[in-house]
C-alpha cells in the first residue's frame, strides 16, 4: 500500500498509527520519494526499502509528495498495478495555511502569505515541465499551497488508472477525531 498525500494532511499521524500494527512494515524514511524524486534509482532500489519486512506484514510507505507530483500515478500504475491507495484529504484552506506556515518556519518562504499565495502562479509556471525532463522544481515541492489543495486535480490523476475499490479517500479530520473507526 501507499500513503499518496496530502502535504499537512495527516499523514505523519496516519504513519504513526500505523507504525504500532505489528503486521505492518513501513518503508524508512516515512518518505521515500521514490516515484517522485528517485524513480530514477530503478525498482531494485525501491524493493531493497521493504528487505527486513517479514512475511506476515503488509509492506507499505507514506510520501505524501505522491499525489501532487504530475508523474507519480503513471509511475505507481506501471510499477504497482494492484497497490492499494491511501488518501488524506484535509480542509483545503487549513491544509494551505499549514503548509504556508511550515514552509515559513522552515527558512523556505521569504514572502508573507498574501505575497506568497499571489505569486505561486508565477513559481509554478514552468513546474511540470521541468518535472517531465527529470529536473527537480523548488517551489513545486515548497511553494505550491493553493494547487496542493486542488484535490479534484491530483485525484483525478489517479482515478483513471486505478480500481476506486484501490483508492482509499479519507477525510484527515474524520482520522484525527475517530482513529480507531476509520
Amino acid at each position: 500500500f501507499l500513503g499518496i498525500g496530502t502535504q499537512k494532511g495527516g499523514t505523519t499521524y496516519l504513519h504513526g498509527l500505523l507504525k504500532q500494527h505489528p503486521q505492518v512494515y513501513l518503508a524508512y524514511p516515512k518518505e521515500v520519494h521514490f516515484f517522485s524524486l528517485h524513480f530514477d534509482k530503478g525498482l531494485n532500489w525501491y524493493s531493497h526499502q521493504f528487505d527486513i519486512a517479514t512475511a506476515d506484514q503488509r509492506c507499505g510507505e507514506i510520501t505524501p509528495y505522491y499525489l501532487f507530483h504530475p508523474l507519480a500515478a503513471e509511475r505507481i500504475a506501471t510499477a504497482l498495478p494492484k497497490v492499494k491507495l491511501i488518501v488524506l484529504l484535509r480542509d483545503p484552506v487549513e491544509r494551505t495555511l499549514s503548509q504556508y506556515f511550515h514552509s515559513k518556519r522552515l527558512g523556505l518562504e521569504p514572502l508573507e502569505l498574501e505575497e506568497a499565495l499571489a505569486a505561486e502562479p508565477q513559481r509554478l509556471a514552468d513546474a511540470e515541465a521541468a518535472l517531465k525532463r527529470g529536473e527537480a522544481h523548488k517551489s513545486h515541492q515548497q511553494h505550491s499551497y493553493l494547487s496542493r489543495s486542488r484535490y479534484e486535480r491530483q485525484l483525478f490523476r489517479f482515478e483513471k488508472l486505478f480500481l476506486s475499490a484501490q483508492l482509499l479517500v479519507l477525510n484527515s479530520e474524520d482520522l484525527f477525531e475517530h482513529p480507531k473507526q476509520i
